[in-house]
């Protein structure tokens, strides 16, 4: 899952143009990541991974990608794109939701994955 995510970001990065974990801290593994672009789903109700523990983990994403302050991202109302000085946005979909995996989410990460495609 998630986790799971932030591990291969921390092991195998370079491979990767950019990251989406869902329901997920990367507490282990956050000072082995080097910036990349990433889009964190959470839910606000999460009792299996706290919501505390995700907003460290995308509070740390964003001084990791020396990000600015966040703004709406264009046509999903529930995500908040940070822009980075290293163009390694941080993306947030933050929900009201438990730990369940939205049913938008799919589409917001392959949107997400279109915009920072590899060339």
């Amino acid at each position: 899952g998630g986790g799971f995510t932030y591990l291969l970001w921390a092991a195998r990065g370079d491979r990767f143009a950019a990251f989406a974990p869902s329901a997920a801290a990367a507490a282990r593994s956050l000072s082995q990541l080097k910036p990349k672009p990433v889009l964190h789903v959470a839910g606000e109700k999460d009792a299996l991974v706290k919501f505390a523990w995700q907003q460290q983990t995308m509070n740390a994403l964003r001084k990791l990608n020396q990000c600015g302050d966040g703004q709406p991202w264009e046509g999903e109302q529930v995500c908040t794109v940070y822009p980075s000085k290293l163009s390694a946005p941080v993306v947030t979909f933050v929900h009201p939701g438990t730990h369940q995996f939205p049913a938008a989410a799919p589409a917001v990460i392959v949107k997400f994955f279109k915009q920072h495609a590899r060339p």
